[in-house]
């Protein structure tokens, strides 16, 4: 029983980490790191996030939070750990509009966000300083 668990594990973990890699659009010229691009890490992020919620627990409040789901959700927290990514801690899919992580270029000159319905789609510098932003208050 406890060779199946673990065989379970091991391939839901390989199954997760190819799933997180596919379907990313296009590679921003500027992203020339080794590994998944931003867009992977805030579309694995939204995975990650929406795991939480269903699950009824708190969002991540720190990195320590985050790390717990490191080896599903690896792309989203190396890009957190890095800083390449910014999370607003404690912030949750919950159907809106505010912007819940961004990569760290975008208020200076665009680039991909997510928002609290779980999409992540690109704005400019402008529609992000005027986007509402989720977190707490």
């Amino acid at each position: 029983m406890a060779f199946s668990r673990n065989l379970f594990a091991a391939v839901l973990t390989v199954v997760a980490s190819l799933a997180s890699g596919c379907g990313g659009g296009a590679v921003p010229a500027t992203d020339t790191r080794d590994g998944p691009t931003n867009r992977q890490a805030l579309d694995d992020l939204s995975a990650l996030l929406k795991e939480v919620n269903d699950a009824k627990k708190a969002p991540p409040a720190r990195q320590f939070d985050l790390e717990v789901h490191d080896v599903i959700h690896m792309s989203a927290t190396l890009a957190i750990t890095r800083k390449d990514v910014v999370y607003q801690w404690g912030s949750s899919l919950s159907g809106g509009q505010a912007v819940i992580a961004y990569e760290k270029d975008v208020p200076a000159s665009g680039g991909y966000v997510l928002l609290q319905d779980g999409t992540v789609k690109s704005m400019t510098a402008a529609e992000f300083t005027a986007a509402p932003k989720a977190g707490k208050k």
